[in-house]
């Protein structure tokens, strides 16, 4: 794979400091699939585990345990997957007066799966009204009868008041299902799925930016370093989602948003806060300092100038949320950078310098760069039979760093050393 830049492997990536790792405290382990929501002062994280086990924080970096959904796996759940051990997976949204929290029961590496819903008119476990009432099946998948695998759901509402149950784990790949929006349950026949995306990925969600819908999912072998986050986006909900190439994501499973670098091993099934202006990518990955533990973390998510986001690095006590330079000037980006490139596959670093005079120079050789814009351009040209290519950057505005892509459609980002 080529890369902008000559790269030498080291443990740790720029933004991604092995303190930074441990930016969330408190409870913030063991946290599988998470998602996440708002509800006054407070915000709730869900996750898998025996009962559904339920976090708060009012700053998102200090959590605690507030208790359960369930005491135990539902009956119908049993029925259907019997010996099932706990929920997997939820998804907590709010909707009609109520807060919704889809979940699911299944096998490991089966496609004999379940997804439930359970409602709650408040998630303050104080008040008079907090109650988790369980509405049973959805939807329901089985071996040699179903190409689908009834695990992952997301639920999204569209502003037209159509809403949407998107769910999936490899078989065919992510469905998207219509929903009864008093109900929570299927709106019409399960026969009536709608292929969201044919390929291996899962754990979907979905968010929109602009003109765009954007499909995050999960790729990869879960618990292992080569999981990842990636997406796709679309014009219309029902798709053809494409990649930042334009390619479908069948063909090349999406653009890559956060991969295995440093302490930070497999992130994955992520989930998206929004806030007025502000978007948070919610995510676990399993901390090498704590067994490989599954562990929350929290990012900013910026977008950038071609319209696809970044991930920040995670957010920390006493952090201000990033915001990209305005009115770039070359004294902002001038001097040493220690410079990364994160791919599918490998991950490295090395120090650069940005001249004056326009020039890269690193340990060798030379590239350039220039200002476009808002948009730092690192170009590197093709030199004894490597590849060159461009990568644009966002440079934040404390001067601490810049993130951006590549044309291999590699992760680029900086900060000082």
């Amino acid at each position: 794979m080529n890369h902008n830049m000559k790269i030498t492997v080291l443990p740790v990536l720029l933004l991604l400091t092995a303190g930074e790792i441990h930016a969330q405290t408190g409870d913030v382990r063991p946290v599988h699939d998470p998602c996440i929501i708002r509800q006054g002062a407070y915000y709730y994280v869900f996750c898998t585990g025996r009962g559904i086990p339920i976090r708060r924080s009012n700053d998102l970096i200090h959590w605690q345990r507030v208790g359960t959904v369930f005491d135990e796996v539902p009956a119908w759940a049993l029925a259907h997957v019997p010996a099932a051990r706990f929920p997997w997976a939820p998804d907590i949204s709010f909707d009609g007066g109520w807060y919704n929290l889809y979940y699911c029961v299944s096998r490991f590496a089966q496609n004999l799966s379940c997804i439930g819903l359970a409602r709650n008119k408040t998630l303050d476990p104080a008040s008079a009204d907090y109650q988790w009432i369980d509405h049973g099946m959805v939807i329901a998948s089985v071996p040699q009868q179903d190409n689908f695998n009834a695990i992952d759901a997301h639920f999204f509402a569209e502003e037209s008041n159509d809403a949407w149950l998107a769910f999936g784990s490899y078989w065919s790949g992510i469905k998207l299902l219509r929903l009864d929006r008093k109900t929570g349950k299927p709106a019409e026949t399960t026969a009536n799925l709608l292929p969201l995306v044919e390929a291996d990925v899962e754990a979907p969600f979905l968010t929109q930016h602009g003109r765009f819908y954007y499909l995050f999912f999960s790729h990869g072998r879960i618990h292992s370093r080569g999981y990842q986050i990636r997406l796709a986006r679309s014009l219309k909900l029902g798709g053809p989602y494409c990649d930042r190439r334009g390619l479908p994501v069948k063909d090349n499973q999406g653009t890559l948003l956060l991969a295995t670098h440093g302490d930070c091993v497999g992130p994955g099934h992520n989930a998206i806060l929004r806030e007025a202006d502000r978007y948070w990518l919610v995510h676990h990955h399993y901390d090498p300092l704590n067994w490989r533990r599954p562990t929350l973390q929290i990012r900013p998510l910026l977008w950038g100038p071609d319209g696809w986001p970044l991930a920040a690095a995670p957010w920390m006590q006493g952090s201000e949320f990033p915001k990209q330079v305005e009115s770039l000037e070359p004294a902002q980006v001038l001097g040493r950078w220690r410079h990364a490139v994160i791919s599918r596959n490998i991950h490295g670093t090395e120090e650069i310098t940005l001249r004056d005079d326009g020039a890269i120079h690193a340990a060798g050789w030379l590239a350039a760069w220039s200002i476009e814009g808002d948009t730092l351009v690192l170009n590197r040209p093709e030199k004894q039979g490597l590849a060159g290519s461009t990568s644009r950057c966002i440079v934040l505005a404390n001067g601490a760093g810049y993130l951006g892509r590549d044309d291999n459609d590699d992760l680029v980002q900086g900060t000082r050393p």
